[in-house]
């Protein structure tokens, strides 16, 4: 798999069996012997579309993320009417966190500060007409992710 431009490109040796556009792509999958060039690695993780590894027979090796707090600042930039600079400051902090995270636990713990405060500026980028049912779309969606990586996080606590 290589990349050209916004595209990812299959290709078998040297011919080209599929061009992909990465705004219409949530996730790869690739099982057995593939190559993923580097360009192609980090478009993906730019866009943050998960690439997982898995056997030629559908064992799962590892999975390949970018980081989020990072890409949420870079959308609030481009697409908010007028950036707040707080919430750019605290997002491009929180991506620097996210670099040097020690492990997953802390990681998703930046990445769900980041998801705060990215989300509290949303409206900004939406046109008058779709902010409130949009709004309170998302803010059920959070409370629910919320509350199961609280039990999530309290189970694994009383396992210890």
């Amino acid at each position: 798999m290589d990349k050209s431009g916004a595209v990812i490109q299959v290709k078998d040796g040297n011919t080209l069996k599929q061009e992909i556009r990465l705004g219409e792509v949530s996730q790869f999958n690739l099982f057995g012997n593939v190559q993923l060039s580097t360009q192609a690695g980090q478009a993906l993780c730019t866009s943050e579309v998960p690439v997982c590894y898995f056997s030629q027979g559908g064992w799962f090796y590892g999975i390949t993320n970018g980081l989020k707090a990072r890409n949420q600042r870079t959308l609030l930039q481009h697409n908010h009417i007028e950036p707040p600079e707080t919430a750019l400051r605290q997002l491009k902090a929180l991506g620097e966190k996210a670099e040097t995270a020690s492990e997953p636990g802390v990681l998703l713990g930046i990445e769900g500060s980041a998801a705060r405060v990215y989300f509290s500026e949303f409206a900004g980028m939406l046109k008058p007409a779709e902010t409130a049912s949009l709004m309170m779309r998302i803010e059920v969606r959070l409370q629910s992710s919320i509350s199961a990586l609280c039990s999530e996080t309290g189970a694994r606590r009383a396992t210890r």
